[in-house]
């Protein structure tokens, strides 16, 4: 039987530089640890604390039995720290799928509060941009599915907002290529 096998591991310079970004304050002693698929292929680097869980990058394509990202977090957090019930912030780092970038794109024209690229921005479920970060967004709908499977080991949590953020150099919006990435914050 095949099964998800985790191993310490470095962060790249970029993804020591997004933790310091996202948490600048912060004397966490980070868990930084990388998932293979049977020993084959990396499939995750994620990096982790009580209560977050910030994940580098996820790619199941190369595992012949399908599974889940969601899973995949679940069984990460849940080694890590036992249990479902602490978790509170999921993060990702260089958002690459499409449906996902296209949803915080959509969200970020549809919100009606002040916005501007390069900056944080939240939505939390019900108002205006969350119709559009909810619908396709793997990332959300993945999300929303593991904690209706686990509503006991999550303690019924629930999405309570979303951060976000489009980085980019250039300063016209419609000819930028934008580094996206995004906070899942939990309410209980």
């Amino acid at each position: 039987m095949m099964s998800l096998q985790t191993y310490d591991k470095s962060l790249a310079k970029d993804e020591k530089q997004f933790l310091k970004f996202c948490f600048p304050n912060s004397d966490h002693d980070w868990k930084i640890r990388h998932t293979t698929w049977n020993g084959l292929g990396e499939i995750t680097i994620f990096a982790t604390v009580p209560g977050i869980y910030v994940c580098f990058g996820i790619n199941t394509e190369e595992i012949k039995r399908r599974v889940k990202a969601r899973h995949i977090l679940k069984e990460n957090y849940k080694t890590t720290h036992g249990s479902l019930s602490s978790l509170e912030l999921i993060v990702y780092h260089q958002i690459r799928n499409y449906d996902g970038r296209n949803a915080l794109t959509r969200a970020f024209n549809a919100m009606s509060k002040p916005k501007k690229v390069n900056e944080w921005l939240d939505i939390a479920p019900g108002e205006s941009g969350w119709e559009e970060l909810e619908t396709n967004n793997p990332f959300i709908i993945g999300l929303q599915k593991l904690l209706a499977e686990n509503v006991m080991e999550t303690g019924n949590a629930s999405i309570g907002k979303v951060s976000f953020i489009m980085v980019t150099e250039i300063q016209d919006p419609a000819d930028a290529d934008y580094e996206f990435h995004m906070k899942i914050q939990l309410r209980r």
